[in-house]
């Protein structure tokens, strides 16, 4: 089937898909983002924390001020130890699972100019042994966790520090396996990603902005449109900037869960949180 590749927010999807921002390296991701607001004629604003915003003025500057709040960050992988034979030891950064992975090529967020190519291995299923964990994910005794898991990358120990990999460097699936995906319909199709957690939150900001600028809106009150660090490790950059910068409302705007036995629909309206966790 044909779909359509020329939709305004399908390209800029694609574009935010394709940068690599685990948390605490959001850095390549806040570029673009002003570069962004800047093409559309605003003045991009960072802090030393590396969220980045820009703030609207207002019909009422006398009010207090509203925030909408995406984050550039996404679940990574960080390495918790490197082995003697180049292989990499990860852990979850945020609540990353390996089976919604699967085995992927992925790359690695480095101190260097460039990222790091890797795989992500769970290791050999062509055995029958009991205490092998593949055995027991075969078996349906367990599932596959992160301490059963590591990166295959092809180099040296002495090479990847070369490269700027280290103990906390991070990484995140590889561009060609993250979408976007179109199914369905062609009149009217679904798409898919491997993450909209926060990229689809930053391309409606930035195409808020972009409406903004076009029909030379001027909102009721002064608007911030931020894009935040550290959103998956505890909201860290939010945290940061509301107490840099007080405003009187705030809202996050976000992928929303479809947990089973809930009635949400997939459809065209926006979802709005009642409750938390807690």
């Amino acid at each position: 089937m044909s779909y359509p590749q020329d939709d305004p927010n399908v390209l800029l999807l694609s574009d935010l898909l394709r940068v690599p921002a685990p948390s605490g390296r959001e850095e390549l991701m806040a570029r673009v983002i002003m570069d962004r607001i800047a093409d559309l004629g605003h003045a991009p604003k960072q802090d030393q924390q590396g969220n980045v915003w820009v703030e609207v003025p207002g019909q009422n500057p006398d009010l207090g001020h509203i925030a909408l709040a995406s984050h550039m960050d996404e679940l990574a992988m960080v390495i918790t130890a490197i082995n003697a034979d180049g292989t990499l030891q990860v852990r979850p950064s945020g609540g990353l699972h390996p089976w919604k992975l699967g085995e992927c090529p992925v790359e690695i967020v480095s101190d260097g100019a460039e990222t790091v190519a890797a795989h992500l291995c769970f290791g050999s299923t062509h055995t029958t042994d009991p205490s092998d964990p593949n055995t027991q994910f075969a078996t349906g005794q367990s599932g596959i966790t992160w301490p059963y898991c590591h990166l295959l990358t092809g180099l040296t120990p002495d090479q990847l520090s070369r490269a700027g990999v280290r103990v906390g460097s991070t990484a995140v699936p590889v561009a060609g396996v993250r979408g976007p995906y179109f199914f369905g319909p062609p009149d009217d199709p679904l798409v898919s990603a491997w993450l909209f957690d926060n990229r689809g939150g930053s391309l409606t900001l930035l195409r808020l902005l972009q409406r903004i600028s076009e029909e030379k809106t001027i909102p009721n009150r002064t608007t911030c449109l931020c894009f935040l660090v550290q959103e998956e490790t505890g909201l860290i950059g939010a945290r940061g900037w509301t107490a840099r910068n007080p405003v009187e409302i705030f809202i996050a705007v976000d992928s929303a869960p479809m947990p089973r036995n809930q009635q949400l629909q997939l459809d065209g309206r926006p979802a709005v949180w009642s409750r938390d966790s807690q």
